[in-house]
């Protein structure tokens, strides 16, 4: 429930920025803050549905090393019938993983068993 009225807040709603808040999370993004791109980019993924600010954003995110950020362009690059976005979904996804995000590793286990049939191609 939200403090305007009774009703619940929607996913949506949840991810919601003020002007203010925009403004001050894309100033410390660019100062380097990984964090601050990545919830920018949840913001324009989930809020606005502004899949060119939210691609930028999780690039920005990742590239700051945010593993989150790495798991989510890792899943959307996997799903790509371009080689190279694939294999570039494949090595964040790994970077992701060896950084201790558990999603990732078992994504890479999904796809290597798909791949290989058996799982044997991603390390533990």
């Amino acid at each position: 429930m939200n403090s305007y009225n009774d009703k619940p807040i929607t996913g949506a709603e949840s991810y919601d920025l003020s002007e203010t808040e925009i403004f001050e999370l894309n100033r410390i993004s660019e100062n380097g803050n990984a964090d601050a791109a990545f919830r920018l980019a949840m913001y324009y993924e989930f809020a606005k549905y502004d899949q060119k600010l939210s691609l930028y954003f999780f690039e920005r995110a990742s590239k700051l090393g945010n593993n989150r950020a790495k798991l989510f362009l890792g899943v959307k690059q996997i799903q790509s019938s371009d080689p190279v976005q694939h294999a570039e979904g494949i090595r964040l996804l790994t970077e992701a993983a060896d950084s201790g995000e558990k999603r990732a590793r078992e994504i890479l286990q999904e796809v290597d068993m798909r791949q290989n049939g058996d799982g044997s191609g991603i390390p533990e």
